[in-house]
């Protein structure tokens, strides 16, 4: 049995089948990689140029992960996939 600590800890998935989840999160990775990548070449390298773009692209994206719960996870997702991109890259 669950307790209840973590059954409301669980994401806003966790009602779908597993792979619905999977390709929500899969689809939240491959969105963040391009959009890393773009960011990237936007900037050319420049690291307050890519600090710039990178908090304007997670305001928005802050926007719909908290207005719109069927897409957290491909948000949250896209989210760390992007900093990870830019942030190895740079």
């Amino acid at each position: 049995m669950q307790s209840r600590v973590l059954s409301n800890a669980v994401s806003s998935t966790a009602n779908y089948h597993a792979p619905v989840s999977f390709f929500l999160r899969l689809s939240g990775t491959v969105a963040g990689a391009v959009a890393g990548i773009v960011v990237w070449e936007i900037c050319q390298g420049v690291t307050y140029a890519i600090a710039v773009l990178m908090f304007i692209a997670n305001y928005v994206l802050y926007h719909l992960f908290f207005f719109k719960p069927f897409w957290r996870v491909v948000i949250l997702m896209t989210q760390i996939t992007m900093l990870l991109v830019g942030s190895v890259v740079a």
